[in-house]
């Protein structure tokens, strides 16, 4: 289902988007038709453009798509309307109308703070209209927003009937954990750091923990920039010496002389300040070496390219699996979403049957080949 708000939001964040595709065949020309009803190429530009805009797709323009989504929406609506999922009271679509109105300020006023360079009555009001000038164009107002609003509560109470109140059950959530929990426990198995790097580094969810992962707090001493420089040129040094091909001895012990002397004047750089972070956390506030083998242990300083980091070893991390909350939440999403997009599916299959869609597949192919022909071009 296409968005229009977050669409023409988009559009406007995105500032320029992706220029329209152009194209020999004429806007009016009929693309396909719905019981009659005609999708023109100039509507299924638009909704490349705003499917392209708000993230749909990757690629634009993709017809395909374009066309696949605008009939799947008319197919849908038609259900909906048929079914009496549209029929409102008098108080709701007032609601829907208020809400409508709500989001269709938030727009112009988001509009209006991007773009405004002065402060005054006169410039609010000028980029005001000129705001809403620019989403009329795009097809926007209070009235499709309000179309929206009924579409989506009309498309909640569809899929709440569809799933008939189904509910997972603890044994089915327990079986898409040890399913998926088998996969994550074999690629991070006795891999500590692999587990580190991508759910660290990368932020990757795993809902298995490797033997031996352990918390540690991190402390960075910031050094003076020539006293961080001096150290790092000298490793420098040093690595270029023993890398050479005929390395010398010699000239290897000087680089190693240099690169310790430059790291102790780093640690020297910031001596009271190290004592001072050792004093407290024997009082217990607060690179894993050999010396941090039990929770409680705290590293000697290390030199690196940032500076002087000290680590204190917290504590062990239990291994293996463990279903949190969190991930019982989000087992229980998929399931329910999985449950719903299963029964849509079906339901859509028998709702398409009832219409006529009749495909133009000459006027696609055609542009479809010339925006082939224009990305090719481009790339040359």
């Amino acid at each position: 289902m296409l968005k229009k708000i977050l669409a023409l939001l988009t559009a406007v964040l995105l500032l320029c988007g992706a220029a329209l595709a152009e194209s020999s065949v004429a806007d009016d020309a009929v693309v396909a038709t719905i019981n009659g009803q005609e999708i023109t190429v100039a509507e299924l530009e638009n909704n490349a453009q705003l499917l392209y805009n708000a993230g749909y797709v990757e690629t634009y323009p993709d017809y395909d798509a374009a066309l696949e989504s605008m009939i799947r929406e008319a197919v849908v609506k038609d259900h909906l309307q048929k079914a009496g999922y549209l029929d409102y009271s008098e108080e709701e679509l007032a609601a829907f109308t208020n809400d409508a109105q709500a989001q269709w300020d938030q727009l112009v006023s988001t509009y209006v703070e991007r773009y405004l360079t002065e402060d005054t009555e006169e410039a609010r009001a000028t980029l005001k209209t000129q705001a809403e000038q620019y989403f009329a164009t795009m097809g926007g107002s209070v009235e499709v927003l309000t179309d929206d609003l009924m579409y989506n509560a009309a498309m909640e109470k569809l899929q709440e009937d569809l799933t008939g109140g189904y509910v997972p059950t603890e044994e089915e959530i327990q079986q898409v954990f040890d399913l998926y929990g088998a996969q994550y426990q074999a690629q991070y198995e006795n891999n500590v750091g692999m587990y580190e790097f991508y759910t660290q580094y990368y932020g990757y969810e795993s809902w298995y923990v490797p033997e031996g992962y352990r918390a540690v707090i991190h402390i960075l001493l910031n050094v003076d920039a020539d006293v961080l420089k001096a150290y790092t040129d000298a490793q420098a040094a040093l690595d270029e010496a023993e890398s050479a091909e005929d390395p010398d001895e010699a000239a290897i012990a000087e680089a190693k002389a240099a690169a310790e002397a430059a790291k102790a004047a780093v640690i020297a750089s910031r001596q009271d300040v190290i004592d001072d972070i050792y004093a407290r956390l024997e009082k217990g506030e607060g690179a894993f070496q050999e010396g941090m083998r039990q929770p409680g242990d705290v590293s000697q300083p290390v030199v690196g390219t940032y500076g002087i980091h000290i680590l204190y070893y917290l504590k062990d991390v239990p291994g293996g699996l463990l279903m949190t909350d969190s991930i019982h939440d989000e087992i229980y999403e998929y399931l329910m979403s999985s449950k719903a997009s299963n029964a849509f599916n079906a339901g859509y299959a028998e709702w398409q049957q009832e219409l006529e869609i009749v495909r133009n597949d000459a006027v696609l192919e055609q542009l479809k080949a010339e925006a082939e022909a224009e990305a090719a071009e481009k790339a040359e």
